[in-house]
């Protein structure tokens, strides 16, 4: 049996006006099942500084249990929204 793998994701951005930049992730690592998801921020002018990661936040708040391909965050009302967590 193959195992195929399906790094990537669908970034969105979010800015205040044209400041402070934060491009966003749901970074579901490999498309397998019960695969963890993790939330992602970087600074958008320099991608290389991650700014948020769902594991830092406390009793896994933020991070989700199953993950689905293509699925991007969503931004609304200054808060991020993305699958969430089923035990």
């Amino acid at each position: 049996m193959n195992s195929f793998s399906y790094p990537g994701t669908n970034p969105i951005v979010t800015s205040n006006g044209t400041t402070n930049g934060i491009l966003w992730t749901l970074d579901v690592g490999s498309y397998m099942p019960k695969a963890a998801v993790v939330l992602r921020a970087y600074n958008a002018l320099e991608l290389g500084v991650e700014l948020y990661n769902g594991t830092q936040a406390p009793n896994s708040r933020d991070q989700a249990e199953l993950g689905v391909k293509f699925t991007p965050p969503m931004v609304y009302n200054g808060k991020v929204y993305g699958p969430r967590k089923i035990s």
